[in-house]
């Protein structure tokens, strides 16, 4: 089963997965030697793989894989609404051959990075998200690099929401500053202890 193909008018978050760093690499008990790792999206943390959108799956690249892969997601009004549950979930996953995919982490991406007030909501920005941990939520293991936009006809007159309160001991956002072409990039040092928000570029 396929995602239903967004309308022009409707309104989707493109997601472009681009890499990741630092993955922990699966237990030998799960029968994996190495990551193999893909990326899901979804508009609910509990969907099952089969009906979300995913990325290929990295062979070579290990705990530190690129992908490059863009996704376009659904996102209903109730995504923008402030102090709403709703979400983009994306999980980082290893492919293994004798058993099912293997979880390294997650995060979710909400409108309060995407709708900010700083720039046309489809504009693209790039963000760092530090994976929370596949058990209890925490911190894991690993960030993910993705760039996201808004996409639809009514997508740049959309205002900024209120932020929701940050959850209890985590930060919200951080904004990493622009730097000259030909610098490393920033995206690292910008990451955020939650995993909720990234560097904006």
């Amino acid at each position: 089963m396929s995602p239903k193909k967004p309308h022009h008018d409707d309104l989707s978050l493109e997601v472009s997965v681009l890499s990741a760093e630092s993955l922990k690499k699966p237990s030998p008990l799960l029968l994996c030697r190495r990551p193999r790792p893909y990326v899901t999206l979804s508009s609910s943390a509990t969907s099952s793989d089969d009906v979300a959108l995913r990325t290929r799956v990295d062979e070579v690249g290990a705990d530190s894989p690129t992908w490059g892969d863009t996704l376009v997601i659904p996102v209903g009004p109730s995504f923008l609404r402030a102090g709403s549950d709703d979400a983009v979930y994306v999980s980082v996953l290893s492919r293994r051959r004798f058993a099912g995919p293997a979880s390294l982490g997650w995060c979710r991406i909400v409108s309060a990075d995407v709708v900010d007030g700083l720039r046309p909501p489809t504009a693209r920005r790039r963000l760092s998200y530090a994976l929370r941990s596949p058990r209890h939520g925490g911190r894991g293991h690993g960030v993910i690099h993705m760039a996201v936009r808004l996409l639809g006809r009514q997508a740049d007159k959309i205002q900024a929401p209120a932020a929701p309160p940050p959850e209890p001991g985590w930060c919200r956002m951080a904004i990493g500053i622009p730097v000259a072409a030909g610098f490393p990039a920033a995206s690292s040092s910008w990451i955020p202890r939650s995993g909720t928000a990234g560097g904006l570029f």
